[in-house]
């Protein structure tokens, strides 16, 4: 995705801890995944929209994604924004992308 740069920090058999930095005016698109997903937005604003509604999440925020929930981010705030994702269990599919790093 342009403007979205993911980071794995920490990986195990059950969890996995990463990174992201969403440019401002990126989006990361409507998707789901079997994974339960949560986190925390560390720098920054976006609006987080799923099954549920709209919600904009800021600093200190935090937010939980059910396993299979359709969900996008969109409207980063001036300058983008960082969250701090965690998923269980890991994202194969990201594993494979940014390599096994823990």
């Amino acid at each position: 995705m342009e403007g979205v740069k993911f980071t794995l920090l920490q990986n195990s058999d059950r969890m996995m801890l990463i990174l992201v930095e969403i440019a401002e005016g990126s989006i990361v698109p409507m998707h789901s995944h079997v994974h339960e997903q949560m986190g925390m937005c560390l720098k920054g604003s976006a609006e987080f929209e799923s099954d549920i509604g709209v919600t904009t999440v800021g600093e200190c925020d935090s937010y939980f994604l059910a396993s299979n929930e359709k969900h996008m981010v969109r409207k980063p705030s001036r300058g983008g924004a960082v969250f701090l994702d965690i998923f269980s269990p890991p994202r194969e599919d990201y594993l494979s992308k940014l390599g096994d790093q823990h």
